[in-house]
């Protein structure tokens, strides 16, 4: 462990001595709940077993526990000691104690200890009353599970018996009555800490927090997040702050993947920064946007703000907004799982509900988002871009003409960000092979339930072949002699798939068999398939009037932006249409020019697709989106390079952060050039930028 105080006191400490000090560990109510499982609870107790049965070993060492002490003492001399690091540890082996004594009250065995004392040392402060007689108190429902056990509450323990408590408690009890109960009590007693002392008003806990190498579950950036806004706050404040915010924005979490809590901070920082922070920064990037947000607007707003949009991200998640109509588009939306477009998706509706738009232009922007992501699978766009574009979308709005701004703003997408046209979309989906395409499912249910109110729930169909993936004699006859080429070409284009529940009935029977057959195409009640009861025979020009029919059908489901003639005026004269030559800066001189050159024969080798732009400032290199630009100064040239100081290695320090500070040029950090012999540390810098975008 690394020390970040002189102040700090670190002892190598006998674990159950430590115990048995007249001291109640309490663990604040900030912490996150006890989260260890059985695998770790096995190990644990392998390791105590591995300890009592080898007779020269004289300790084990089994991590650190880390406290601070409160300056108020109780008048029986019992010291609480807040816990800041291994209040895993140190309530997976109290349960492990507990285990032990209830097992030996069973087994009447001589082990060197007896029951009574093995609680009164190590479980409660015997000759203390109320929450002082318990040694560890724990947060909430923990609390309540421990000492059900503690107190032998068997009605206590059941309706707990879903928390980890009574599950490793009972694991351990299951194990202690198979074991030796001496080896266990041996093992316990060789256990060794480092006892870690933090002073009250000396010490920063947070440093210190962040600075431990845990031996248990790694905490996860939300956990580092509410420990470094909650920690540091008088207890007072620390309670109100939790109740009121925390432990909501904790429930809205509690039936959603363990990473979704994760994921919202993340896209909480992307919404408020326009960055994207680095999955594993995403705590660094937080204390830097809490710091100066706490400057601005306060401590109670910034969490509240921070509930506010956790909310709204739980409920899109969810699909249980106040909303019916956002909840079944975001649940087709969810089920494309584009969660890069979150950031944007939690601040549109934010902005709703904020009135800053109505209803039916928040589902406009979700049907688009949803066409958009869709339009763009269908025609094969790799989705790398996509975090970006929904990142930075929402700053480019215009709100007082939020959909038109937004609409604009689609439509200037080129290249691999582009939004794809009827044509290119409605080409691609008569050709493409939807049987094998990932959100083949979706486009059928979509297809069948548009427009209508009496929505069929498809989960229970499964995508038909009209002509069958195994062909027999009959349909090679039917199809000529060119059979296997057409089956080769249309077995999985859209207009020969269908949804129905009778696919075994169904299997590879002739077309006429399938359209008269009990439960046939004739009378299935799927739209989809109303075409086929009016169809006499199967082939090829059948399947391509059929895919001609339902391609333009997506038209109208997934469509594309429009804007307002009036808008699109509005916005084309603010463009600036004036051209720039290398001619127009000032300062190009021929050391500046050389210098230069020598940048953009370097962008020109690293890969072929970067493009120049002379501004009227700067010139700019583009390759997914702006990589570097130049300006030239009196001095030399200065080269700002799209990536901040954080996201870049830069060993001698050379990069200057121009986060919040005015600058002509566009880029996050910026390296003077005053000589060719600086271009050698440049190049790698600018090297980097370029990783970060191919992997966008």
């Amino acid at each position: 462990m690394r020390l970040v105080n002189d102040t700090l006191k670190a002892v190598e400490q006998n674990f159950l001595k430590f115990l048995q000090s007249p001291s109640q560990f309490v663990v604040p109510i900030y912490q996150r709940k006890y989260s260890w499982s059985i695998p770790q609870c096995k190990k644990l107790l392998q390791d105590v077993l591995v300890a009592g049965k080898d007779d020269e070993s004289f300790g084990h060492f089994t991590g650190s526990i880390v406290y601070i002490t409160k300056d108020v003492f109780h008048a029986a001399v019992i010291n609480q000691l807040s816990i800041i690091d291994g209040q895993q540890r140190l309530t997976t082996l109290s349960l492990m104690i507990l285990a032990l004594r209830n097992a030996l009250e069973i087994q009447k065995k001589e082990i060197g200890i007896s029951t009574r004392k093995l609680t009164n040392y190590y479980l409660v402060n015997s000759d203390e009353e109320d929450d002082l007689f318990y040694k560890l108190v724990l947060t909430e429902g923990d609390n309540q599970a421990i000492r059900s056990i503690l107190d032998s509450d068997k009605a206590a323990i059941d309706a707990y018996k879903e928390s980890r408590i009574v599950q490793n408690y009972n694991y351990f009890f299951n194990e202690m009555m198979k074991s030796e109960l001496k080896v266990v009590y041996e093992g316990l007693k060789k256990l060794m800490i480092i006892d870690v002392s933090l002073e009250q008003g000396k010490d920063n806990p947070q440093l210190i927090f962040e600075s431990l190498n845990s031996t248990g579950l790694d905490l996860s950036q939300s956990d580092l997040i509410r420990n470094y806004i909650l920690m540091d706050l008088d207890p007072k404040l620390q309670s109100t702050m939790y109740r009121k915010y925390w432990l909501k924005i904790e429930q809205l979490f509690t039936d959603h993947p363990e990473n979704a809590f994760d994921r919202f901070s993340r896209d909480y920082l992307t919404i408020k920064t326009g960055r994207i922070p680095r999955q594993d920064r995403i705590y660094e990037s937080f204390k830097r946007y809490f710091k100066s947000a706490i400057s601005k607007l306060g401590l109670e707003q910034v969490v509240k703000d921070f509930y506010d949009y956790s909310k709204i991200f739980a409920d899109l998640l969810s699909a249980v907004t106040p909303n019916q109509k956002v909840n079944a588009l975001m649940q087709e939306i969810n089920e494309l799982r584009v969660n890069v477009a979150y950031p944007f998706l939690v601040q549109t509706y934010h902005d709703f509900d904020n009135k800053v738009i109505n209803q039916e232009q928040l589902i406009t922007i979700y049907r688009l988002v949803e066409s958009y992501v869709f339009r763009r699978a269908v025609v094969g766009i790799p989705t790398n871009s996509l975090n970006k574009t929904f990142a930075t979308l929402n700053a480019k709005i215009d709100k007082a003409h939020y959909l038109d701004s937004f609409c604009y703003e689609l439509l200037q997408l080129d290249s691999y960000k582009r939004f794809p046209s009827d044509e290119e979309f409605e080409r691609e989906l008569k050709i493409k092979d939807i049987y094998n395409f990932q959100r083949s499912k979706y486009l059928l249910s979509k297809l069948e339930n548009f427009d209508t109110k009496e929505i069929i729930d498809l989960n229970k169909y499964s995508i038909e072949h009209i002509m069958p993936q195994t062909l027999n004699e009959k349909w090679k006859e039917i199809l000529g002699q060119d059979w296997k080429t057409i089956h080769t070409q249309y077995l999985n284009r859209l207009g020969n798939l269908t949804l129905t529940r009778y696919n075994s009935e169904l299997s590879n029977q002739e077309f006429e068999g399938k359209r008269k057959m009990k439960n046939g195409f004739i009378y299935s009640p799927i739209r989809l398939n109303r075409m086929l009861a009016e169809v006499e025979q199967w082939d090829p020009s059948a399947i391509d009037r059929r895919g001609n029919l339902l391609s333009r059908r997506t038209l109208n489901i997934w469509q594309y932006p429009s804007v307002s003639p009036d808008y699109c005026e509005q916005r084309e004269e603010t463009v600036d249409n004036v051209s720039y030559t290398i001619e127009d800066y000032e300062f190009r001189s021929k050391p500046n020019l050389e210098l230069f050159t020598a940048i953009q024969d370097y962008l020109i080798n690293l890969n072929a697709d970067i493009t120049v732009k002379y501004n009227k400032h700067y010139v700019v290199f583009r390759f997914r989106s702006n990589l570097t630009s130049v300006m030239f100064t009196k001095e030399g040239i200065s080269v700002n390079i799209n990536a901040s100081v954080d996201e870049l290695t830069d060993p001698k320090g050379l990069l200057r952060d121009l986060r919040g500070i005015g600058h002509w040029a566009t880029g996050e950090s910026e390296i003077k050039i005053f000589s060719p012999v600086q271009l050698d540390d440049v190049y790698p810098l600018i090297h980097q930028a370029y990783a970060i975008q191919m992997e966008i």
